[in-house]
């Protein structure tokens, strides 16, 4: 991708949606022959096959940021989610894995599901703060409150009073869902203007 990765800014919607990356999904992180994996990312390849047993078939390439692997989609679980293997498409695939002769291990897809990413709005949620206010007790209330909410979206603490705002962007633990519960939790504990702008 010579500009920017199609997936990106949708990172850490699929990494919230995904048990494992792609990278990860191995024998030396722990996958063995049997288990169940998330994987969310972009379909880049379907190639579409007839079984001897004349039973459709597809196998799917589907990348995240790590890397890419190969889903089988078989039977019904290809019957039921035929029309949804496009290229381009954005999804999560539920898989159980199987060992390979050679140590590897391949997977074949049990479930299919489209994320809601079109709708996510991911501009970070700002939260104002009078300087004079942030005490210890204020800023584990509000860790508190985050951690409460957690999510996809980034969060920033402004601190207001001083000759100019000071934003500073909190960790990723701190990532939150937005929702009316929390912007009503955050004005409950730091005024009714603290989300203005």
């Amino acid at each position: 991708y010579v500009s920017d990765h199609p997936l990106s800014g949708l990172d850490h919607v699929l990494r919230a949606e995904a048990s494992h990356q792609i990278l990860n999904a191995t024998p030396a992180h722990g996958l063995g022959d049997g288990d169940q994996v998330v994987f969310a990312g972009l379909i880049t390849r379907v190639d579409r096959r007839i079984a001897r047993s004349g039973n459709a078939y597809a196998i799917v390439v589907l990348e995240d940021m790590t890397g890419e692997v190969e889903i089988s989609f078989f039977a019904k679980t290809y019957d039921t989610f035929a029309r949804d293997l496009t290229e381009d498409a954005v999804v999560t695939i539920k898989a159980r894995s199987r060992e390979r002769g050679d140590g590897g291990l391949q997977f074949s897809a049990m479930e299919l599901r489209i994320p809601n990413v079109t709708v996510v709005d991911n501009a970070p949620v700002a939260i104002n703060v009078p300087a004079g206010r942030v005490t210890p007790p204020l800023v584990e209330e509000v860790k508190g409150i985050l951690r409460s909410h957690p999510g996809t979206v980034e969060v920033r603490m402004v601190l207001t009073g001083g000759e100019k705002p000071l934003t500073m962007r909190l960790g990723d633990e701190f990532r939150v869902a937005k929702s009316s519960a929390l912007y009503g939790d955050l004005k409950a504990a730091l005024g009714p203007n603290c989300l203005a702008g």
